[in-house]
């Protein structure tokens, strides 16, 4: 820490009282999940250059401020619970940018972004009624790489993917 001081031409020097830390600039090496729950609660681990143990840091996620306290695992290794994804401000993104900062100013950015995977949710069929015929299911959370399988009571039948939003099952 040094002190801060003034000084104006025809001044003399003006003590402030004040001190200043010059810190070195924290480095992400690596984070580990980069995929979690929509709920949060998952903890995602960041490797670190640069790191001190009485250094207080906090993750950021997104650009909001939704700040989370991060916790020394290590020497050079931190911990930050993920938020839930309806806490960070960015509904309708999938993915949001993960930073680290030691005072909310200046933030130190992950090479790669958090992905948060929604959940699956069913709200709705298509016809709701026939015997032969293709059935849509409408929802959220689908993916393409993902196998579905639709169980119409015991019997079941493969889910093909047409969007994020919709399933179509053959009975």
């Amino acid at each position: 820490q040094v002190g801060l001081y003034l000084r104006a031409p025809n001044l003399d020097w003006l003590e402030s009282g004040l001190n200043f830390e010059f810190m070195e600039q924290l480095s992400i090496r690596d984070v580990f999940p980069l995929k979690v729950s929509e709920i949060g609660g998952d903890n995602i681990r960041i490797n670190v250059n640069g790191l001190k143990r009485d250094h207080k840091v906090f993750c950021r996620f997104g650009y909001e401020e939704a700040y989370v306290t991060a916790i020394l695992d290590g020497t050079s290794s931190l911990l930050c619970l993920a938020p839930s994804y309806y806490e960070i401000g960015e509904v309708g993104r999938a993915s949001v940018k993960l930073s680290l900062t030691l005072n909310k100013v200046d933030f130190i950015d992950s090479p790669k972004d958090i992905v948060y995977e929604i959940a699956h949710v069913l709200t709705k069929l298509e016809p709701q009624l026939g015997s032969s015929t293709d059935v849509q299911v409408f929802g959220a959370g689908f993916e393409e790489s993902k196998k579905y399988i639709c169980w119409f009571g015991n019997t079941a039948t493969v889910a093909y993917f047409l969007s994020h939003t919709s399933l179509v099952c053959a009975p």
